[in-house]
């Protein structure tokens, strides 16, 4: 996925695959396009090159595909939902987020498992094991530092 800013006068302002928050929206907007082969630059690196298109000056009429707007407002909640996800892996851990919230689910599902009086299937107690092994040598190591 590649966004762009376009303004109201239709023109691409700027270009990248990462949305910008720095957008005055009573005279632009942000619109997500397919991922092609098409580059943005501005005037004084143009080339004439078949697929470039000139920032300030390129339409959005001049890209080729665009989606629709079903297709922008799915690309709009998939967004955030990476958002929403960022939020929680810096909140529970800045540096192992998927790490550490497997590690507070599987501590859970121990919980549980023990609670109920249940076996762990052979899948889970493997993974249980390296994970308790490969902690306590962290701790350790971080007890040593």
């Amino acid at each position: 996925m590649n966004w762009i800013v376009v303004a109201n006068n239709g023109r691409i302002l700027w270009a990248g695959n990462e949305p910008t928050a720095h957008i005055n929206s009573a005279k632009a907007r942000l619109l997500p396009i397919p991922v092609q082969d098409l580059r943005f630059v501005h005037r004084e690196g143009a080339t004439g090159a078949e697929n470039e298109l000139i920032l300030g000056e390129a339409l959005y009429s001049d890209i080729p595909l665009r989606y629709t707007d079903a297709e922008i407002a799915a690309a709009w909640a998939a967004w955030t939902d990476r958002e929403t996800d960022r939020v929680i892996s810096d909140a529970v851990h800045p540096f192992a987020p998927v790490g550490e919230q497997i590690g507070i689910l599987r501590d859970q599902l121990v919980q549980l498992l023990n609670a109920l009086g249940m076996e762990a299937t052979p899948d889970f107690a493997r993974l249980n094991e390296v994970a308790v092994k490969a902690i306590e040598a962290a701790r350790a190591k971080k007890e040593a530092l």
